[in-house]
This record gives C-alpha cells, sequence and structure tokens, in this order.
C-alpha cells in the first residue's frame, strides 16, 4: 500500500516536473515536504489532480479562520471512567500561502516537528503520558472524542467537514496541534458557508 502510494506521487511529481526544494514526508490527499528556508522549517502540501486553486484557497480560509477563532481555547481527552484526563489548548496551524506550481494548489504553513498523535500514542515508549492510558484503556476512544470535540467548528457550515482525529494532529506539551483541519480535504470542496 505504502509503496503504491509513493510511487504514484513519484510518477505524479515527475510527469508534472515538480521541483520542491525539500524532504517527501507524507502523503494523501497532498504530498507533503519538509522544507528549510533559512531559519524556518514549513510544510509544503502540493495537491494531486482533482484540486483546484480555488478548492486549496477555500480550504486555507477555513483554516485560518478556526486558527483565529479558536486558538487557544481548552477542551479535554479523558478515559472512559474519567479517571485519566489530557488537559490541552487547540492549535490550528495557520495557512501562510497557497500558490500554484505547475498547475497544482499547494500550500505552505509552518512545520510542526514530531509524531501525529496515532503514532506518538501506538509507538512511544513514555509510559506515563496520560493519553498512552486513555489509549490503553479504549484503543478507539482519542479518536471519538476529537471527533466529538471538533463538532463545534463545523457551525455556520452546511456540512461538518471539520474532523479532527489522530492522523491530522501533533500532541506537544499540553497542546494539540491540528495540521489539517479534516483528514480528508476533498471533504471540503463544494460545502457552502466558507
Amino acid at each position: 500500500m505504502v509503496e503504491t502510494s509513493l510511487d504514484y506521487y513519484d510518477d505524479f511529481l515527475k510527469t508534472h516536473g515538480f521541483e520542491i526544494p525539500g524532504e517527501l514526508i507524507a502523503f494523501d490527499d497532498a504530498a507533503v515536504f519538509k522544507v528549510e528556508t533559512g531559519n524556518n522549517i514549513q510544510a509544503w502540501k502540493l495537491y494531486s489532480e482533482g484540486f483546484t486553486f480555488r478548492d486549496i484557497e477555500k480550504y486555507k480560509i477555513l483554516t485560518n479562520k478556526l486558527a483565529r477563532l479558536n486558538n487557544d481555547d481548552q477542551a479535554i481527552i479523558q478515559s472512559l471512567d474519567g479517571s485519566v484526563q489530557f488537559p490541552f489548548s487547540w492549535q490550528f496551524v495557520p495557512v501562510d500561502e497557497v500558490r500554484e506550481i505547475n498547475g497544482c494548489p499547494c500550500t505552505i504553513s509552518q512545520f510542526i516537528e514530531g509524531p501525529t498523535m496515532w503514532e506518538f500514542v501506538n509507538t512511544t515508549s513514555c509510559n506515563n503520558h496520560p493519553l498512552l492510558t486513555i489509549h490503553k484503556q479504549d484503543s478507539d476512544g482519542i479518536d471519538a472524542q476529537l471527533e466529538y470535540l471538533s463538532r463545534p467548528f463545523n457551525r455556520g457550515l452546511s456540512e461538518p467537514v471539520v474532523k479532527i482525529n489522530s492522523t491530522n494532529s501533533k500532541v506537544m506539551g499540553d497542546s494539540i496541534y491540528i495540521t489539517d483541519i479534516s483528514y480528508n480535504v476533498s471533504f471540503i470542496v463544494g460545502v457552502s458557508g466558507v
């Protein structure tokens, strides 16, 4: 599965003649590159065919609106019985720029170091972190709670497209950084209210 996706993006990038000055680190709706520019590290997300500049500009507007209105808002993820809690603040990573590269849209934003929350709870050896305890009690609980906690972010939209889970978020200290407001950007295309 991974090789097929990497092969797809490798072929896609070669076919379109892309020269991204960074390391390919992930792929889904987009090929994600970690790009170092001077003292700054950025995430460049190059979207494949099927996404227009307007689609991704819409994604930027919604992402930046969520960052402006909700950064530092407090929430809690907890175990089934409520005995273990992880209080945190939301940190939505805004999109700094949308540009077109060889006809394909690309977002540029701050790169957030570290593993996704999914990687963190499934691979870390830090046994005393409350998220690990919560995950051990209920392996689907964190995603279910993140999705529930993200419901208010959909107010004013015709469809609930903001879908936060452990694959589009990263834990840093007592904050959860949202690196994508939906695990599938195509959910946002065609939604009114953005």
